[in-house]
């Protein structure tokens, strides 16, 4: 009998093994990018497969695993702008959903959120201010 688990499935069990090394390494500087490759590794395994049957737990994967990176931010070097920087992106480009829906819902990651992105984040939006003024 054929092995039915999300886990047999490559897509999810990539996307699993990226969140666990980005756990296992979360101040290295690529491990934003890791998590949000498995993030991305979901999303296209749902575009695909959109009458999955893992479809639940792929949504759940996505939550838990974004309520673990906001729990875990406060680990993150904050003197380290670039790591910084990538894990704001994480949150509030590829996680939109997911962090807004957890940050509405939980006072605690709010907060540490909070701290975590007013450590750099007027830097952050003048560099982005002046980036668009040299675009323009």
């Amino acid at each position: 009998m054929a092995d039915t688990s999300p886990r047999s499935v490559p897509e999810i069990l990539e996307a699993i093994t990226f969140f666990e090394k980005w756990e296992a390494a979360i101040s290295d500087p690529a491990a934003a990018a890791r998590f949000a490759e498995a993030v991305q590794l979901l999303d296209d395994y749902l575009e695909s497969e959109p009458d999955s049957p893992h479809r639940t737990f792929v949504q759940n994967l996505k939550v838990s695993n974004t309520r673990r990176l906001l729990q875990l931010l406060k680990q993150v070097d904050k003197n380290d702008v670039s790591s910084w920087m990538e894990y704001v992106n994480v949150v509030f480009l590829v996680l939109k959903d997911e962090a807004d829906s957890l940050l509405a819902s939980n006072s605690e990651l709010k907060e540490d959120f909070d701290a975590f992105v007013s450590v750099w984040g007027s830097e952050y939006i003048e560099a982005l201010q002046e980036a668009v003024r040299r675009t323009k």
